[in-house]
């Protein structure tokens, strides 16, 4: 079965690349967060930690299903702002992220944590109305995983590092948020390696790259015919009814 899911992740990833789907994502606001002080190398600064919300249009290939939704995002860099004026974005393989300069592309093991993390939230992250506390826990774990995740759970730390978090007044964090993150960095670490399915890394280059779940990820045409020469389109789309 693990090999079963490597083919598909390989042979989706590569039609992903052949097709540059884009789309449009205009910032519209916030949903549970709770404001932090973050730091990101050498710059310390306070920020939003939790719901970003996109109205996504002109969108086309994988990104079609989105027009004129209005979801949840989380960001995948801390060096870029979100553009309330609109910006077009490229689909991007979230081990690419983030396109930003001066920090590196999260690579294979830290893309596989980010799987694992939206797998173990279970969309719970999502939801409208989402406890703050675990929105904010939510997105500080994905930032720590995108700077610091080595692929050891010693790497992870919310305290040291390329990247730290504290409360506004610069005092550690609240327990309901650190119990969270540790609940989530738990999962991240310890559990099965989540699919890598379900989830679009969305690129701009001078707007915050994002991460945002979707509900259906339809293969490209292109994808549908190699995994029907490999045997498996039809395993690929009850996996995806049953999502």
């Amino acid at each position: 079965m693990r090999c079963v899911k490597s083919i598909i992740a390989a042979v989706v990833a590569a039609a992903g690349m052949a097709h540059a789907d884009t789309v449009n994502m205009q910032f519209v606001g916030t949903g549970s967060v709770r404001s932090v002080k973050v730091t990101i190398g050498a710059s310390t600064f306070n920020t939003s930690a939790g719901q970003l919300k996109h109205t996504f249009s002109a969108g086309n290939g994988v990104t079609t299903p989105l027009n004129g939704q209005t979801k949840v995002t989380f960001c995948t860099d801390l060096t870029e702002y979100v553009s309330a004026g609109g910006a077009t974005y490229t689909v991007a393989p979230i081990a690419s992220l983030p396109q930003t300069a001066g920090w590196a592309a999260m690579g294979a093991v830290r893309a596989q944590a980010v799987y694992n993390l939206f797998a173990a939230a279970g969309g719970a992250q999502n939801a409208t109305g989402a406890n703050a506390d675990y929105a904010a826990a939510f997105q500080i774990v994905l930032w720590e995983i995108v700077y610091d995740y080595t692929g050891s759970a010693g790497s992870l730390s919310l305290t040291g590092g390329n990247f730290k978090a504290k409360q506004t007044d610069g005092t550690a964090l609240s327990g309901a948020i650190l119990t969270n993150a540790t609940a989530l960095f738990n999962a991240v670490t310890t559990g099965p390696n989540a699919a890598q399915t379900g989830l679009l890394g969305l690129t701009n280059n001078g707007a915050q790259d994002q991460i945002v779940e979707m509900d259906l990820v339809p293969l490209p045409a292109g994808a549908m015919t190699g995994l029907a020469g490999l045997g498996l389109a039809a395993l690929v789309r009850r996996r995806m009814i049953r999502r």
